[in-house]
């Protein structure tokens, strides 16, 4: 090694060999120091991926959530849909429970004349009979509808219509008696449910005193 320096002089010998001596301990000492933080970037390292992990978590049980929340709204859009469905289905009827309020409703007009006409089918014909009933129980006059046309019912031939719904229809030049008779059956019908409309018929209604009630079809 005789190119190192001080390597053939006493004194720079010993000099270079306390420098180097001395540059093993600073060595030594930062090799610690490399190792100390080394070891806290690790920790750190740790925490970021531990943070950066929860993060995650967080996210996919937000989305979790998200999604169950959807599924329940579906399934309850669904339920709607389905009661629709059954209501849609179902015959238009007024139930028993409601005909006692029904008929007070309507027997203030006891003795209030009455026709009726009913669309084809099943359902409003025994709809059309079922107020038929009712009305007669409160009093009301059944008169005969002369019409050509009738549908054979339980409650015996009625004049055909092309209707939808209920129709509860006056003359337009109706009697107050007429009108107040006609109003508390509209409200009545109204009462349990069913869509019902209050006109004026100047065709079909053949006198001032008498409440045409026509049924329709279900929409």
């Amino acid at each position: 090694m005789t190119w190192a320096p001080g390597w053939h002089s006493v004194e720079s010998a010993a000099w270079w060999s306390t420098a180097w001596f001395w540059a093993s301990i600073a060595s030594l000492l930062m090799l610690g120091i490399c190792e100390v933080v080394s070891h806290r970037y690790s920790q750190r390292k740790d925490e970021l991926a531990e943070a950066h992990q929860r993060t995650l978590q967080r996210h996919h049980d937000a989305d979790i959530a998200e999604l169950q929340l959807q599924a329940a709204n579906a399934n309850e859009r669904a339920a709607n849909a389905q009661l629709e469905l059954e209501r849609y289905k179902a015959p238009r009827t007024i139930p028993q429970p409601q005909w006692v309020t029904f008929i007070a409703a309507v027997q203030p007009s006891t003795g209030q004349d009455y026709i009726l006409s009913v669309a084809s089918g099943t359902e409003p014909a025994n709809l059309i009979c079922l107020i038929d009933n009712l009305l007669k129980e409160a009093g009301w006059t059944r008169a005969e509808h002369q019409t050509t046309i009738t549908a054979g019912t339980d409650c015996g031939p009625i004049g055909l219509n092309t209707l939808s719904d209920i129709h509860i229809r006056v003359a337009p030049h109706h009697t107050n008696k007429t009108a107040e008779a006609a109003d508390r059956l509209a409200n009545a019908l109204h009462a349990t449910g069913l869509t019902t409309y209050l006109e004026r018929d100047p065709v079909n209604v053949p006198n001032d005193h008498v409440v045409l009630i026509m049924v329709g079809t279900k929409l």
